[in-house]
């Protein structure tokens, strides 16, 4: 069939959650619009096809001769743009993702975040403290709603998490603040080095008019940032302008510069590494000129997101943490460090799945804070060796089938006072069909233990 007679065509590959937010954007400009996807037919995709039949649909591939007739490529940020079709195609003609295009059609200002980990509390956080302080706000990108779904006039703020995947086709996002909150190894089995993943995370910056930066990472900083305005969070004393940490009296509390801003006690979202992410998100909301008695009330009142070091109870004494979003390494670690504040040596992690291709020797780096490691799923090997690594493997160190056997192991060991925490620090897909899944049965084992 021939594309080449609307004012403007466009195909679009992927027919995911973010592909069908790019199909309903260019009908909605009355776009010609083709769209495939690399997988076989399904009954939902059968139900896309219905629902609109001025599309033309294929799958089971890409379809070259569509891709070379298009004005445009919109591209899913779940293909890969190594493929040497894309790449020659990307010297001819734009290959466009949907914060691409959102950003150019957003009226009102962005705040942009991204980062290994934190980006879903960050982001969730900020939007509350903007709702706080009376701005009509709205949250999404790769979080929940798509970016392009959320367009309205109406909108005061948008509040975008955004991905290496979308980030890598977003030539100019402009946001009014950015950050990077931190990086470490994450989808190595998407990039060729860890170079490559640096260069697309930074992509965030590009036209951002303030930043916050991570004193900490050294990798997570911003090209040229001494030429913008910019602020940063770190977990040590902060500098006057910064945000950081300061124990007083023996009371850990947020603080900008010298000025303590909240005791840690008064947080409901538990951990360390969260108390970076309150940090993250209080700094964004000084760069967007936010109200700081209103964002701090609503950083006391919030509460975390489900499946992120979330409390699932306490059965004799032992508490049970559900960090099944900690999908890589860093993620873990952060977790790990996190709850070491008040569980030194009293941890016992459970950790496992598909890693992606990770390089997993950091943890051995946290093996002195934990009680035990109980391991599972496919690559549980994997991570023992990096655990046995220079003999700092912890005092405790087994391998289970599977989450149940490795969270009756922890059971076994653990004494009250003690914690155990699932932060696999690794995909789901080997075992479960997703990180909420695993989150959800680890939380209904722990319920029947306490029946």
């Amino acid at each position: 069939m021939s594309i080449l007679a609307a004012d403007k065509a466009v195909a679009i590959i992927g027919a995911g959650v973010t592909g069908q937010s790019l199909l309903r954007y260019a009908r909605s400009r009355a776009y010609q619009v083709v769209l495939m996807d690399t997988r076989a037919e399904t009954l939902a995709f059968t139900q896309l096809k219905l629902a609109w039949p001025e599309v033309t649909f294929h799958f089971g591939g890409l379809h070259e001769a569509w891709l070379r007739q298009a004005d445009e490529i919109w591209v899913s940020p779940g293909i890969d743009l190594r493929q040497a079709l894309l790449k020659e195609l990307a010297e001819v003609k734009p290959l466009r993702g949907d914060i691409d295009l959102f950003s150019e059609a957003a009226a009102a200002p962005v705040a942009a975040i991204t980062g290994s980990n934190g980006k879903s509390t960050v982001t969730t956080l900020l939007h509350a403290m903007a709702q706080a302080c009376g701005l009509h706000s709205v949250a999404g990108g790769n979080l929940g709603t798509p970016a392009l779904d959320l367009l309205d006039p109406k909108v005061e703020l948008y509040v975008l998490e955004v991905s290496s995947f979308q980030l890598e086709t977003t030539r100019h996002l402009g946001a009014a603040a950015a950050t990077v909150l931190n990086l470490s190894q994450d989808h190595m089995d998407r990039y060729d080095n860890m170079l490559a993943y640096h260069n697309a995370k930074i992509r965030v910056f590009n036209g951002a008019r303030k930043m916050v930066l991570n004193r900490d990472d050294p990798l997570a900083q911003a090209p040229l940032s001494r030429d913008r305005s910019a602020i940063g969070f770190t977990s040590r004393e902060p500098e006057p302008n910064d945000y950081g940490l300061r124990n007083e009296d023996g009371q850990w509390h947020l603080a900008k510069g010298r000025t303590l801003l909240l005791p840690t006690t008064e947080l409901k979202i538990q951990g360390r590494h969260n108390w970076l992410n309150a940090l993250a998100a209080l700094a964004l909301a000084e760069q967007l000129e936010l109200d700081q008695a209103a964002c701090l009330s609503a950083l006391k009142q919030y509460i975390g997101l489900p499946h992120r070091c979330a409390f699932v109870a306490e059965v004799d004494g032992v508490v049970y943490i559900n960090d099944s979003k900690a999908t890589n390494v860093g993620a873990a670690l952060a977790a790990v460090d996190g709850f070491s504040t008040e569980y030194a040596g009293r941890i016992h992690l459970l950790c496992g799945g598909d890693g992606k291709g990770q390089d997993f020797t950091p943890l051995a780096k946290v093996s002195r804070q934990l009680a035990s490691a109980h391991l599972y799923g496919r690559d549980a090997v994997l991570v023992q060796g990096a655990f046995s690594a220079n003999n700092q493997r912890p005092a405790s160190l087994t391998i289970s089938q599977d989450l149940a056997t490795a969270l009756e192991t922890a059971r076994a060991e653990a004494k009250p006072g003690d914690l155990i925490l699932l932060s696999p620090a690794c995909a789901s897909f080997d075992q479960f069909t997703g990180y909420e899944d695993r989150g959800a049965k680890f939380a209904s084992m722990v319920g029947r233990l306490g029946a």
